[in-house]
């Protein structure tokens, strides 16, 4: 349903324009990309929780991950609470 919205707007595909014979075959919206061959390399800023974790993902994925810290060791602000360890 639409909820207590008062507005609904809606299209419906009649048929493409005079002169149009085919469109072009195209992936659909949610297809991936073909990924690039050769070497793939990251930069992960910040050494927080959320930092760490994203380059531990992309290096389990084969990326070559450099971590990019302003302190001298990880998880030195709000990553170091006993809540974030």
């Amino acid at each position: 349903g639409i909820g207590h919205k008062w507005e609904v707007l809606r299209g419906a595909f009649i048929a493409w324009p005079e002169g149009v014979t085919s469109v072009p075959a195209a992936k659909p919206w949610f297809a991936r990309p073909t990924p690039l061959a050769g070497e793939r390399k990251a930069l992960a800023i910040g050494a927080g929780l959320a930092g760490c974790a994203t380059a531990q993902s992309l290096a389990q994925r084969g990326w070559q991950v450099s971590l990019l810290e302003r302190h001298a060791a990880p998880a030195q602000e709000a990553s170091g609470n006993p809540q974030g360890v």
